[in-house]
């Protein structure tokens, strides 16, 4: 055999040796095995092929799961278009390396590459696999997660019902594979408004990974921080204080598996459920926890700005005004930069300053508990794509922000009503040109 063989039959099991440790959680090692795969590959002359393809590919998903999307995202293209050099353009590998890549800028919030590339998987799998293939159902399971994020909720209910029909078909009611089409329907109920039937869907999630997986696996341990965040909406304290106590273990922080995303995620609803209860204390302790769990995020991610945004309003409680308004301030200038990723249009960016301005206007005015109540309904709403609700909202904020100004005290008051007005436009020209639906 020669050298050059020999190298990639090495870089060949490392590919091997370093997806299996991704697996397993060993990310580092996993990486340290890719990496190591690929450069046996070039030292071992392999041009365009399968297996260097395969590593890249492998090499994605790991970077994925370490929420390192924009590196994720250049692996997983470059895989893609060798993929595309070796077989034809309806090729099951074609499909599987689309299909990796939609999931990647779907993460990175690039939604309308990432429903090109779903759609480019779909078709292969349609072509190429039955109906009830794992594959294609997968396929349209994230082209509905894609399209629940770009507003079109109807589409996004007929593909995941489609897609749990035939599951259910194969693999019966309580599935594992079926516990991730309940997970989509919980997203898409959730979206058009309807808390109770979302929360039906994660318990019904909840039940199969908790017995299938365990209390504190973390597509469990997800589920819950789901569950806790809608009970929360629903001002259901008790409940979501109950949930918190099931996430707070140290099995489930202690899992290699949990990952930053998952775990600042995690931390966000414990400080949450904190602040509600009136644990000021405890609320900063964990939303400090989670910014240091969001440390480890690839950049800017959406879950930062919610970090900053909760982390200001329990030091505007405490009275540690100065750092309050540094905190919503950061987290303002974080949703302005990601604005595009975090909410998907304009309508939303200009919601979300008026209602942080709002709060940082609210800290001086007797007004301060209205204020933040609308500001937290308002966030609600936008969450679930309420177009009318959140207009009234809007107009209840300003009245607020006006009931300041008459009081003479506030700092910024003119920027903070302007933006106010603007997201109110906003919102009224989004519904006159049909881009939203009041009530959906």
């Amino acid at each position: 055999m020669s050298t050059g063989d020999s190298l990639i039959n090495q870089g060949m099991a490392l590919s091997q040796l370093g997806y299996t440790q991704y697996r397993l959680g060993e990310y580092l090692d996993a990486q340290e095995s890719l990496r190591t795969a690929l450069a046996r590959y070039d030292e071992g002359g392999l041009p365009d092929h399968h297996e260097r393809a395969q590593t890249l590919l492998n090499l994605s998903l790991l970077q994925r799961a370490q929420a390192r999307f924009a590196e994720s995202i250049e692996s997983g293209t470059l895989a893609l278009e060798m993929w595309h050099r070796l077989y034809p353009p309806t090729h099951f590998y074609v499909g599987n390396g689309a299909q990796i890549l939609a999931a990647n800028l779907e993460q990175a919030g690039r939604l309308g590459e990432a429903e090109q590339r779903a759609r480019e998987a779909l078709a292969c799998f349609t072509a190429a696999l039955p109906e009830s293939h794992p594959y294609r159902l997968e396929a349209q399971a994230t082209l509905a997660s894609i399209q629940i994020k770009r507003g079109a909720l109807h589409e996004a209910r007929a593909l995941m019902e489609e897609n749990l029909a035939a599951r259910q078909a194969v693999w019966g009611v309580d599935g594992l594979v079926v516990a991730d089409d309940y997970a989509a329907l919980a997203e898409v109920y959730a979206a058009l408004g309807d808390p109770e039937r979302s929360l039906e869907w994660i318990e019904r999630e909840r039940d199969i990974l908790e017995e299938g997986l365990g209390p504190h696996h973390p597509r469990t341990v997800t589920a819950l921080v789901r569950a806790g965040r809608l009970q929360l909406g629903l001002g259901r304290v008790e409940q979501a204080r109950a949930i918190a106590a099931l996430v707070d273990q140290e099995e489930v922080f202690a899992a290699p598996t949990l990952g930053p995303l998952r775990r600042t995620q995690a931390r966000v609803l414990l400080g949450r459920v904190a602040l509600t209860g009136g644990d000021l204390e405890a609320a900063l302790e964990q939303f400090d926890r989670a910014r240091r769990a969001q440390d480890a995020l690839d950049g800017a991610h959406p879950v930062s700005v919610e970090v900053a945004y909760q982390r200001g309003l329990v030091l505007a409680r405490m009275g540690r005004t100065e750092d309050a308004a540094y905190e919503l301030e950061h987290a303002l200038s974080l949703a302005e930069a990601q604005r595009h990723r975090v909410f998907g249009d304009e309508q939303a960016r200009a919601l979300f300053a008026s209602r942080l301005s709002i709060d940082l206007i609210s800290q001086e005015l007797t007004h301060t508990h209205a204020a933040l109540g609308n500001a937290a309904a308002a966030l609600s709403a936008a969450e679930r794509g309420r177009n009318r609700a959140l207009m009234d909202l809007l107009l209840r904020s300003e009245e607020v922000l006006l009931a300041g100004e008459r009081s003479g005290r506030l700092r910024g008051l003119r920027q903070a009503e302007e933006e106010a007005r603007v997201a109110e436009v906003v919102a009224a020209q989004a519904l006159r040109s049909g881009r939203a639906r009041p009530g959906t």
